[in-house]
């Protein structure tokens, strides 16, 4: 199994026991609320640092797995995937927050609240776990992807792709593309008086 696979169904795992924690949290709060009262200061802290711990560790643990997972599956656009991901975590946070505070506490409160986010991780779970099980190879990168269809039978390599040039101040937009013979067919607004780009 490639890596970015098990990274994935690392993450969708992550995600499912987050999810059954935020079900069963309501329960346990409500099982451990008498004992706790009973406890001595030092140990309800130390109980209660056991009931949330879990989650934090976990929630610690998602995001750069799913990064890494992610990443791997998309070797070529590595900068765009991680940039696309903080930003949606964070805006992902802002509005699970402001939904959170303003919809679902004042409707369902917050047992409500818990198990709702626990079935949505659960349903992230189940999504990321089918994405790690998906057939094909990790995407190439682009430039690995262009050199090799570059290459012509003569073991000529040409860049397949659109090149900026600039000759006396004009930027002339060069398309190249190869040929069987190793030639180069160039298509572009070459200034026909300057014999130079002629040649």
């Amino acid at each position: 199994m490639a890596r970015w696979r098990r990274l994935v169904r690392v993450y969708a795992g992550v995600e499912v026991l987050l999810g059954f924690l935020g079900l069963v949290f309501h329960a346990v709060f409500l099982l451990m609320h008498d004992p706790l009262l009973e406890m001595n200061t030092a140990t309800r802290w130390l109980a209660a640092t056991g009931m949330i711990l879990p989650q934090s560790i976990l929630l610690g643990i998602s995001f750069p797995v799913m990064s890494a997972g992610l990443m791997r599956r998309l070797r070529h656009e590595q900068e765009r995937v991680l940039g696309n991901l903080y930003f949606t975590n964070s805006a992902g946070a802002a509005l699970g927050a402001l939904v959170a505070t303003f919809v679902l506490l004042p409707r369902v409160g917050l047992p409500g609240s818990l198990q709702f986010a626990g079935l949505l991780n659960l349903l992230i779970g189940v999504f990321a776990w089918l994405l790690g099980s998906e057939a094909g190879e990790p995407i190439r990168a682009r430039a690995s992807m262009t050199r090799s269809s570059a290459r012509t039978s003569r073991g000529c390599k040409v860049p397949g792709k659109l090149l900026l040039r600039k000759y006396s101040g004009q930027a002339c937009l060069i398309s190249i593309r190869h040929r069987p013979d190793c030639s180069i067919s160039r298509a572009s607004s070459w200034p026909a008086h300057n014999p130079r780009l002629q040649s």
